[in-house]
């Protein structure tokens, strides 16, 4: 979930609208970075949908550290932020 809200508040301060904008036309990190982002933002909502937007079942079970870990990718993110924010 903080992953979601992170990719939904970041896009402005890159100038975009959605995170779905940075991922395919940030033009500021180069190839890597844009797969890197098609990544973050392809894996971390695939994830999230399956916990978030289902109904409460009889058994449920919380997502493992490997299913939501995108500190790679967060990483590559927030340097970048900090690139543009000197």
């Amino acid at each position: 979930m903080l992953i979601r809200g992170l990719l939904d508040h970041v896009p402005p301060v890159l100038g975009f609208r959605r995170f779905s904008e940075v991922a395919n036309n940030y033009a500021g990190g180069g190839k890597s970075f844009k797969e890197t982002m098609q990544h973050l933002e392809n894996a971390s909502r695939k994830v999230g949908d399956a916990h978030l937007h289902m109904p409460i079942r009889k058994s449920e079970t919380l997502p493992t550290a490997q299913q939501v870990n995108c500190n790679q990718q967060l990483d590559v993110l927030l340097s970048e932020i900090v690139r543009i924010s000197r």
